[in-house]
């Protein structure tokens, strides 16, 4: 077996997820989310459910794609496949579809600014 690239460090990984569990959209709207919803008083719960959310979202997809050893793709695939039932090609495209949108989105956001 090949051996896999991976992280070279700890900290490395946890900013990789601390990076997707943010996302760019939470950094440049915050400012105005802020303003708009009450100042101070807005931070506690936008915090707790951003680190809840994101924590459960991102622990819940680490866990599917290592007990498949699959990417997202595959991992969706091979899911349909032993429950023997169709349209996993058509399902495991979507979040690729996703990521092509949010990437279009930021390059026109980048090229703008």
């Amino acid at each position: 077996m090949a051996k896999r690239e991976g992280f070279s460090s700890r900290i490395g990984f946890v900013l990789s997820c601390i990076g997707a569990a943010i996302g760019l959209g939470n950094v440049w709207m915050f400012p105005y989310k802020l303003g708009e919803n009450g100042g101070a008083a807005f931070l506690i719960p936008y915090f707790l459910f951003i680190i809840v959310l994101g924590i459960i979202g991102l622990i819940a997809e680490m866990s599917f794609g290592r007990m498949y050893k699959q990417g997202s793709l595959g991992a969706i695939r091979k899911v349909f496949e032993e429950n023997k039932k169709s349209g996993g090609k058509i399902l495991s495209i979507i979040p690729t579809l996703g990521l092509m949108g949010i990437f279009m989105f930021y390059t026109i956001v980048i090229g703008w600014v």
